[in-house]
């Protein structure tokens, strides 16, 4: 295609054979690169933080395009990532011209919702969450382990299940770091969650500045309650947001859509 291409980050579980619908519906004259998560099947150690991230992709991408205009995506809670390539590319006086979240909240929404299991329209009838001090939150821990151990104390079984979990659990990270390091492929089964983990801890860990350009923002529809999904602030250029219709009950469906109908809200 003759467009600037589109380069999208890849989503939680690092792959991204799940654009392949997007990257289809915008024609043949517009290029997409889908930027897989490093590590993915194995030979080589992934990147820990949304900057390393952010570095590794950024030179990825110059290798098949080396300057701008850029145009960028994040999908899921990989935005972040999206986020910060394009507010350093922005800083380096490069031209982003398209900044798209699809999906992906900012790390303050994360950080106040994500514990909801990430979809915040899901919470009603759910009680308040109740800050605990790092005492209470011991205090807490130790009368759920009271309360499972009496548990199993009358039902035996419930220690070899538990064992067996936790086993298998430090097993399979064992195998995936081995491989890692082996320069071998990873095992399909640990593969998904061992990089949802990896990530979740980069997303929490990750401190965003501002970003000197504006956002485009587009979210399942009644999936989630505030249409900027909390970047608001985070653009010194403004924020375009838009719901895409359908009946959602997970982030994946937003890229799945045939239908053209969008719901724009500034």
């Amino acid at each position: 295609g003759t467009q600037p291409p589109i380069f999208c980050v890849h989503g939680g579980a690092g792959a991204i054979l799940n654009l392949q619908p997007l990257a289809r519906r915008l024609g043949e004259d517009q290029p997409f690169y889908g930027l897989q998560s490093k590590g993915l099947y194995g030979g080589l150690a992934s990147p820990k933080t949304v900057e390393e991230m952010a570095t590794h992709y950024l030179s990825e991408m110059r290798q098949v395009h080396p300057g701008g205009p850029w145009r960028l995506a994040g999908y899921c809670f990989r935005t972040l990532v999206a986020f910060e390539m394009a507010r350093r590319l922005v800083a380096e006086d490069e031209d982003v011209e398209l900044a798209v979240m699809f999906n992906g909240p900012s790390p303050s929404w994360i950080k106040k919702w994500g514990w909801y299991g990430n979809q915040p329209s899901k919470r009603a009838g759910r009680p308040a969450r109740v800050k605990l001090t790092r005492q209470q939150r011991v205090v807490r821990k130790m009368n759920q382990f009271g309360t499972r151990f009496q548990g199993a104390l009358r039902e035996p079984k419930r220690f070899r299940s538990a064992l067996v979990w936790h086993a298998r659990h430090a097993g399979g990270v064992r195998r995936v770091r081995l491989a890692l390091a082996l320069g071998r492929p990873l095992p399909e089964q640990l593969r998904e969650e061992y990089f949802l983990h990896l990530h979740a801890q980069a997303e929490r860990a990750y401190e965003p500045r501002q970003y000197a350009g504006d956002l485009v923002v587009f979210y399942g529809e009644g999936l989630y309650e505030e249409p900027e999904l909390g970047w608001g602030g985070l653009a010194a250029g403004g924020i375009t947001s838009y719901a895409v219709p359908g009946d959602h009950d997970n982030n994946r469906q937003v890229i799945d859509r045939k239908s053209t109908r969008l719901n724009s809200s500034h």
